[in-house]
């Protein structure tokens, strides 16, 4: 006879497995080193990917059960993708033209997007710094949007969502606000350079990606965005409109 304890007993692996998933994240974020200025390097990215990979591995997942690999069935790939370049293009230009002087008008701090000043002098290095943008952004949607959330949903209790919701099967954690919360605060952690206000802006733009990627069922959204986010800035400060880094 099966107790209800015994029941019980693979859920509470689940979710311990799930913490450890989470918490293995977090020791990645705080000990592998990153850039001292712009975007995360590439060692951090990476290592993310890796442990995200053998996690999803481990459980015999795969990336396209986190959201990527187009759009979710009755919706159109191809209008996320139009709808996501026109969103980050348009976020870019507001981020430069009216958030990024309001800033530094009142904290005497500029938005930096990260870009290379070299890209003004090259068409090569405009190329190179769009690719990477992309890449950029394909790789911080898969974990974070992707793998981390979908982590933080099925550790999130269930009936916790704002609607009240009953599904014992995770579903009304999976429309709860905060496991998007904990994935924009780890986002926040992973742009930020240790300040209590980069934190901040970095998980309200990963919460904000976050609603994109549960409104979307699929990662398509966000990468779109989130590219188009990033490029818009490159031909900026390839044009002269901007000012590049370093």
């Amino acid at each position: 006879m099966i107790t209800g304890a015994q029941n019980q007993a693979p859920g509470r692996r689940a979710r311990l497995l799930t913490g450890a998933e989470l918490v293995a994240a977090g020791a990645v974020l705080a000990l592998v080193p990153r850039e001292a200025t712009g975007t995360p390097g590439v060692w951090l990215l990476g290592a993310l990917l890796v442990l995200g990979s053998l996690c999803l591995w481990l459980r015999g997942g795969s990336w396209s059960d986190v959201g990527l690999g187009g759009a979710a069935a009755g919706q159109r790939a191809e209008w996320h993708v139009l709808l996501g370049l026109a969103l980050g293009a348009l976020a870019a230009l507001a981020a430069s033209f009216a958030v990024g002087p309001g800033l530094a008008a009142v904290t005497s701090r500029s938005l930096d997007a990260g870009v290379p000043a070299a890209v003004q002098d090259s068409a090569v290095a405009l190329a190179l710094a769009l690719l990477v943008a992309w890449v950029h952004a394909l790789g911080a949607e898969m974990i974070f949007r992707g793998w981390l959330l979908d982590r933080a949903e099925a550790l999130w209790p269930a009936g916790a969502a704002s609607d009240g919701g009953e599904d014992s099967d995770g579903g009304a954690a999976g429309e709860a606000f905060g496991p998007l919360v904990l994935a924009g605060l780890a986002y926040g952690w992973y742009l930020g350079d240790g300040s209590a206000g980069s934190l901040a802006s970095g998980a309200l733009l990963g919460v904000g990606l976050c609603l994109l990627r549960r409104a979307g069922q699929s990662l398509t959204l966000p990468i779109a965005t989130h590219g188009a986010y990033a490029s818009t800035h490159v031909v900026l400060v390839y044009a002269g409109v901007l000012g590049g880094s370093g």
